[in-house]
């Protein structure tokens, strides 16, 4: 691995290989935080994003496991209110939800700067709602019918959630039963669920351990603002590669294990394909799992003729990873970083939104101009500006991007040297203000971006974007549609 590239492009890497039921290495390359230079290493702390929807999901098949649940409940009877898709009238069940068929509209996990409202008050609000979290209120809640087709959905996610936390014999809370009947049995000493990532929230040696997490813009890596979730058990864990590498592992073993903490019966039946012919990014759902069939050649170029299980997972805007298991030999791996680069393709939408911008077919004056300001200013001001859009635009943040939110991310920030002529802290913070004065609606967004409000031309913007390591134009707002 070449520590250069390391450095430029992603600030730390924490890698897991399990083989035969063990982990049979782990460790971490670059840095945990580019300020102190302190180092990734096996044990340092990660937001594991959507990879929590494991802890999940397993969590409520020991519910089912034990008699408590069957997956063709309906989820309302469970968790006392009526929770039923609008566009059929069908109840919404476990298994709906598990294989993400309850129609429910892909969402950004309830995204804010504060402490988020107790869950059951926090979906119980949600559901009673006709839209969901995107650009505040820019996607309906429900897209289509029960079974119509597999969409991912968070608020699924956080729903199961509830209903693990309704339904446990014991009263436990969500994260109680979490901690105590998935990652105690299993030895994951280095994982806690937390409601909210923040101390008193997480343990003291926990929270010392954890990693800074980074957007990045080629080069240049903004530490990111602290972004919360509402909908928490669709990926709230802090955790290590190696302890995700356990349960995954975990859930590899054909015939379950001595600790007793799930049946093999239940085991197998995750990982049964559930959504044929309504296939998410090219798996197959199985219940919660994303399953890799031999046979889908975009996979088998990379994978070989291997079947394997997968979850991918990142928190905004800092930490992504992912997981695989390979159900032939066993072999888990897991990755986690502590960088998002938002100038990748797909970068800042964790579903697969249609990508072409709304503003493409505008008449735009590449000619606009020039501000007069130097390059870094520029790049910098782009950085700003893709940064604010995705956190209270796209993921609807609704507490201000204030300047003291703006200092903390320059107060962290470093770029490589390849691209120290690309950051200017002025440009960065201008760029975050111009978001924050217009309307974060996709349609006060896109206005903004067909004016002449932003500070460079659409050329300009464009070039920028290349500079900062980024394919095509720019995309501000993101597309709405399906």
């Amino acid at each position: 691995m070449h520590a250069g590239r390391m450095d430029e492009h992603i600030p730390g890497l924490q890698v897991a290989i399990g083989l035969e039921g063990d982990v049979a290495w782990e460790g971490g390359f670059g840095f945990a935080d580019l300020g102190s230079h302190q180092p990734m290493t096996a044990d340092t702390i990660n937001r594991s994003g959507s990879m929590g929807k494991v802890f999940t999901a397993s969590a409520v098949m020991q519910l089912v496991d034990r008699g408590v649940v069957s997956l063709e409940d309906e989820v309302g009877t469970l968790v006392g209110f009526d929770v039923r898709n609008p566009l059929d009238g069908r109840a919404i069940t476990l298994h709906h939800l598990l294989t993400h068929q309850s129609g429910l509209t892909r969402n950004g996990a309830g995204c804010t700067f504060a402490d988020p409202l107790p869950l059951r008050e926090y979906v119980e609000k949600s559901f009673a709602e006709p839209t969901n979290d995107h650009y505040f209120g820019g996607l309906p809640k429900w897209s289509r019918p029960v079974e119509a087709a597999a969409e991912y959905s968070n608020t699924g996610m956080a729903l199961l959630g509830l209903v693990v936390e309704s339904a446990n014999p014991s009263g436990a809370t969500y994260r109680q039963w979490v901690e105590h009947e998935v990652c105690e049995p299993l030895g994951l000493h280095s994982t806690e669920y937390p409601e909210v990532q923040r101390e008193p929230f997480v343990d003291a040696d926990l929270w010392r351990r954890t990693s800074t997490g980074y957007a990045g813009f080629g080069g240049i890596n903004v530490r990111t603002p602290p972004i919360h979730f509402a909908e928490y058990p669709a990926g709230n864990a802090l955790t290590t590669a190696g302890d995700l590498c356990r349960l995954l592992l975990a859930h590899l073993r054909p015939d379950g294990d001595s600790s007793g903490w799930l049946s093999a019966d239940a085991i197998r039946s995750m990982q049964s394909p559930r959504t044929s012919g309504r296939a998410h990014k090219g798996f197959d759902f199985g219940l919660m799992w994303m399953l890799h069939t031999p046979g889908n050649a975009r996979f088998d170029r990379v994978f070989g003729p291997h079947p394997f299980l997968h979850h991918g997972g990142a928190h905004m805007y800092g930490w992504s990873g992912a997981l695989f298991g390979f159900l032939d030999s066993g072999v888990a791996v897991v990755f986690m970083t502590n960088g998002w680069p938002l100038v990748e393709p797909d970068a800042g939408m964790p579903f697969p939104y249609s990508l072409p911008m709304l503003v493409d077919g505008l008449t735009v004056d590449p000619a606009k101009p020039d501000s007069g300001r130097g390059w870094a200013w520029k790049t910098s001001y782009l950085a700003g500006l893709l940064l604010a859009e995705r956190t209270v635009g796209l993921m609807s943040v609704r507490e201000a991007f204030d300047a003291e939110m703006v200092r903390y991310c320059i107060d962290g920030t470093h770029a490589s040297a390849a691209f120290a002529d690309r950051w200017e802290p002025d440009g960065f913070r201008a760029g975050v203000a111009a978001i924050e004065a217009v309307g974060h609606t996709h349609a006060a967004l896109t206005d903004f971006m067909r004016s002449d409000g932003p500070a460079l031309s659409r050329a300009e913007m464009d070039l920028a974007f290349a500079e900062l390591g980024g394919t095509g134009r720019v995309q501000i707002p993101v597309s709405a549609d399906a």
